[in-house]
């Protein structure tokens, strides 16, 4: 875990002694959870990682006035078949558009490889069509 979610973890940990106690049960690495380097979490640590927007945005690019493209870290595995656990997701909203583009990483480099992509082509027909 990197030095920025270890210190997310604490603070959430810190707010939240109340519950503490019930949350042992949950301090467990699981398979579902992984945070941005691909290391397993508890729930406990997934949930503390998860409720910070800072953490999750990886990158959001504004496209004016079509749309914009989001990749975040979904943090729980959203492979739901064989192969590495897919924690990142890359949206593209284009306004005229009547569904939206979605793609799924294994790696933060990839996600951002993805997001680079999507931002050059949603560019790149945006100016084809001017």
């Amino acid at each position: 875990m990197t030095a920025e979610a270890a210190q997310i973890v604490e603070a959430y940990r810190a707010t939240h002694a109340e519950v503490e106690e019930r949350m042992e049960q949950l301090d467990t690495p699981s398979r579902w959870y992984f945070d941005k380097d691909g290391s397993p979490l508890t729930t406990f640590e997934f949930v503390a990682l998860f409720a910070d927007d800072h953490y999750r945005r990886v990158a959001l690019d504004d496209i004016p006035p079509h749309g914009h493209i989001s990749t975040v870290w979904l943090g729980s595995n959203h492979n739901w078949g064989e192969g590495p656990p897919l924690i990142f997701e890359t949206m593209v909203f284009l306004r005229e558009a009547q569904s939206s583009i979605q793609a799924r990483y294994a790696t933060l480099e990839d996600a951002q490889r993805g997001h680079a992509f999507y931002l050059e082509e949603a560019r790149r027909n945006i100016l084809r069509a001017l």
